[in-house]
């Protein structure tokens, strides 16, 4: 029964983090700018009115947003010269490696950028503090001004690390759809070959092992990373194709995409329903564990409500996941919009007012989305963290196995880390 019971669990828990990465990358592109815009113009007025406070630390949410912005500016304008065109046939010339052999090295180097991404990201909002507490120290002392020179070039040193890293880590994701691509319009079985080989080598290297609670939420994080990856990978393959048609859809252009999208993204399912199905039987782990990771994920989304658990390496629901389950949302904006730019023509200063309002309107969508599925979350975990509290469960649910809410994705437990 647990064997046939587990993907129908497992699948609630992946699609709940599948929410929250959209939820991230989503505020990645909307709130985040909306938010540093405001913070400025509030400083601006705050300063001419004299209502600054002097020694006022800001909020780390802002701090974070901030710094998150400058980096996806810069990473923006770094990239924005460069030809995917061209990056598509030197991937699709290539001759010493294999299609699937440059997607897995891809792969590996994306988990290995993801794992220290969030750590790094939280030496730079640390270092950030550090440089606002000197500049805000009394006393013009030679020991001060020193203070505030060493604080200012760890900052420095801090935010040319973060930037080198985030362009490392969105020069492999941009690398990765544009193999996925190469292999979906290839004529000779690439897509098939890469799906087999990933696919399997995941399953021998997975279900053959022993596994704590720890370590299955662990392979939980994992995948609920790799779907989301796979979705947007798909979505921006199907918009450049589209492009290369002209915009010109017709019936067996949809039925051929159709029968793409769902052999990648089925074969993915599959495989995950069926490695956990067999983890969970080699362990004799209960089921009822995916219910315990569900509500690790909902504490997560209520964390940054709550003003005494914000600090400032947890200050928002971004740095929360990506610590939780090892998912970097600012690599993967910077890249949807790079790529989204550079498919989709965007209106200019000789654009006619219609062109503006359809762009307008679009961005305006997208955040009525992210306030939409925000509402959504907060909305089923305060009920779930209610029903916790109560301990007062669905009926069909049984109680969930007790896991440590410190569990994080990239920690060794038992020796282990599943890759």
């Amino acid at each position: 029964a647990e064997f046939i019971v587990t993907p129908f669990r497992l699948e609630r828990t992946l699609m709940l983090g599948a929410f929250l990465c959209a939820d991230v990358v989503l505020h990645a592109i909307t709130v985040m700018p909306c938010r540093v815009v405001a913070t400025f113009f509030h400083l601006i007025r705050s300063y001419f009115s004299g209502g600054l406070s002097k020694g006022a630390r800001p909020h780390p949410a802002v701090v974070s947003d901030c710094l998150r912005l400058a980096l996806a500016l810069i990473n923006l304008y770094v990239f924005s010269g460069l030809d995917i065109g061209s990056w598509y046939h030197n991937i699709r010339g290539q001759a010493q490696f294999k299609l699937y052999v440059i997607f897995s090295v891809l792969e590996i180097l994306d988990r290995l950028m993801c794992s220290f991404g969030g750590d790094i990201f939280d030496s730079l909002v640390a270092s950030t503090y550090r440089s606002i507490d000197a500049i805000q120290s009394k006393g013009l002392g030679r020991g001060a001004q020193w203070t505030t020179r060493k604080s200012f070039s760890r900052w420095s040193v801090d935010f040319a690390a973060t930037l080198i890293y985030l362009t490392s880590h969105s020069l492999i994701i941009f690398s990765q759809i544009v193999t996925l691509n190469v292999a979906i319009n290839s004529s000779n079985n690439s897509l098939l070959t890469l799906l087999i080989s990933n696919n399997f080598v995941e399953i021998k290297a997975s279900i053959f092992k022993k596994f704590s609670a720890e370590n299955l939420f662990q392979l939980c994080g994992s995948d609920i990373v790799e779907r989301f990856n796979l979705a947007m990978f798909l979505f921006l393959a199907v918009l450049q194709n589209l492009r290369n048609n002209t915009w010109t859809i017709s019936e067996s252009w949809i039925w051929e995409w159709i029968g793409i999208v769902s052999l990648v993204y089925g074969a993915e399912i599959v495989i995950d329903w069926t490695k956990h199905a067999f983890i969970v039987k080699f362990n004799g782990i209960d089921s009822s564990i995916y219910q315990s990771f569900k509500n690790n994920l909902y504490d997560d989304i209520l964390k940054p409500r709550l003003n005494s658990q914000v600090t400032e390496n947890h200050a928002d629901l971004t740095q929360l996941v990506g610590h939780r389950i090892g998912f970097m949302g600012l690599p993967i904006a910077c890249m949807f919009l790079r790529i989204l730019f550079g498919t989709v023509p965007l209106p200019s200063s000789a654009s006619s007012l219609a062109e503006w309002s359809l762009f307008v309107g679009t961005w305006l969508c997208i955040l009525l989305l992210k306030v939409l599925l925000s509402i959504n979350l907060q909305g089923r975990a305060c009920e779930r963290k209610g029903y916790v509290s109560r301990h007062s469960l669905d009926a069909e649910e049984p109680p969930p196995v007790p896991v440590s809410d410190n569990i994080q994705r990239f920690k060794i437990y038992n020796k282990n880390i599943p890759f």
